[in-house]
């Protein structure tokens, strides 16, 4: 879903400070982290509205702030510098929305896991220093279908509120596409994550690298089974069709019936520029 972004006419330059676009908030137990912000990045910062009371906590959900996020993810110094407003829905197919709703596309069953390996290991590195996993995702998975018309599909990892606040963990989400793998007869599910593993990883190796705690993650059907109950489990997987960019899309494809059925050319140009430093 394409996003138009508007900017207040004048932005502050503060030292070391960051433009951040506001997923979600969420209200915590702790007096001195508050609220979890959760960022369309992935990131999340931990903030108290006594640090800018100025700001009100309702704001933030779907703002554009500017702000500072130390070491530790605390948020401070936060202004809102504008707002991100979807474009109009009409432009994509809509669809009754399903629990694990089927893909647009037959996905590719690779012969053997050597094969898998091998596209792996051919998977454009060299990604940008600030790149976020779902731009890397995204162009991965698109140039398999672009160069080797093979078609992967997407693992979301959720993190939950609990974890993240047990754990100071800095993130709420984690994106990767994976690959069906005909593995001694029997078609078998690997992970192909080229930024923190050189091999097709088994679901559970993947999620360990992440999981302090070893658990087994939740296998989800929709958006709302993690973010209406984020708390029930410490981690959870949401599997998707390749065209998904952001969690951000998920919601709109239960929220709206919306669903992508091809890629999005401002979406791969932006993962592109974002993720690899490559401008087209």
């Amino acid at each position: 879903m394409k996003l138009l972004i508007l900017l207040l006419p004048l932005l502050i330059t503060l030292s070391h400070a960051e433009i951040f676009e506001v997923h979600s908030i969420v209200k915590r137990a702790s007096t001195e982290r508050a609220w979890i912000v959760k960022l369309n990045d992935g990131r999340v910062g931990f903030w108290n509205e006594v640090s800018d009371p100025e700001i009100k906590s309702q704001q933030l959900p779907g703002a554009i702030i500017q702000g500072k996020l130390s070491e530790e993810s605390t948020l401070t110094d936060v202004m809102i510098v504008g707002v991100v407003i979807p474009e109009k829905l009409s432009s994509l197919n809509k669809r009754k929305i399903e629990l694990l709703p089927t893909l647009p596309y037959t996905p590719t069953v690779y012969p053997s896991y050597q094969m898998a390996k091998d596209v792996l290991s051919g998977m454009r590195r060299a990604w940008s220093d600030n790149s976020q996993c779902y731009d890397r995702s995204h162009i991965w998975a698109y140039e398999e279908f672009n160069w080797g018309r093979r078609y992967l599909q997407k693992a979301f990892l959720f993190f939950s509120d609990s974890y993240i606040e047990r754990y100071n963990f800095k993130w709420w989400f984690h994106t990767a596409p994976f690959a069906l793998i005909n593995m001694n007869g029997v078609v078998a599910e690997r992970i192909m994550d080229p930024a923190f593993f050189q091999y097709p990883l088994k679901e559970k190796i993947w999620t360990d690298i992440f999981m302090e705690n070893k658990v087994t993650c939740k296998l989800i059907g929709k958006y709302s089974d993690y973010s209406a109950h984020p708390d029930q489990n410490d981690c959870y997987i949401m599997k998707t069709s390749i065209y998904f960019w952001q969690p951000k899309d998920l919601d709109a494809l239960e929220r709206t019936g919306i669903e992508k059925k091809k890629f999005i050319d401002w979406e791969v140009r932006h993962a592109y520029e974002n993720g690899f430093n490559i401008y087209q």
